[in-house]
């Protein structure tokens, strides 16, 4: 389910592919966007499992219980805060570029300072290749065309 969630918000790009369960949750913002801290969710859900699967280790009845119905809560509550049918979806080819890195790659176009939240996205394809964005976050849903234009630079049209 967090891997689901980081790619439904193209976030699985910033982290590298093995990344851990607290990269991954520090990725996606577990706390503000599923309602689980990090340290509720790897020492209630994952060291049990971890014990059981990795060291062969029998996990105490009620513990496995607690990791149940904690899981199982939070899978309700992913659900219910971030319903799938909602999820932008992307259809193409797409570099993601962040922190310091896309400040680089954006300077020629616009002036950004925080580090922290830069993003910028490129490499939709050769130039006069398409991509395709929907956006089916809110009662307004949008789809963007994306053309190259070569160099990582595009045009979009919003439908």
């Amino acid at each position: 389910m967090v891997d689901w969630y980081l790619s439904k918000h193209l976030l699985h790009l910033t982290i590298p592919q093995n990344a851990g369960l607290a990269q991954k949750l520090q990725t996606l913002d577990a706390e503000a966007r599923l309602g689980i801290g990090r340290f509720l969710f790897q020492t209630t859900i994952f060291e049990p499992r971890n014990n059981a699967i990795h060291r062969y280790e029998l996990v105490d009845l009620a513990q496995a219980r607690n990791a149940y119905e904690l899981a199982n809560l939070t899978i309700r509550n992913c659900r219910n805060t971030e319903p799938a049918h909602l999820s932008p979806v992307f259809y193409g080819r797409l570099e993601l570029y962040r922190g310091e890195e896309a400040l680089r790659k954006a300077e020629s176009q616009m002036k950004l300072r925080d580090a922290d939240t830069a993003f910028h996205f490129a490499g939709i394809g050769n130039s006069g290749e398409y991509a395709v964005f929907i956006d089916r976050n809110d009662r307004d849903s949008r789809i963007s065309i994306l053309t190259s234009l070569g160099n990582g630079a595009a045009e979009a049209r919003l439908f």
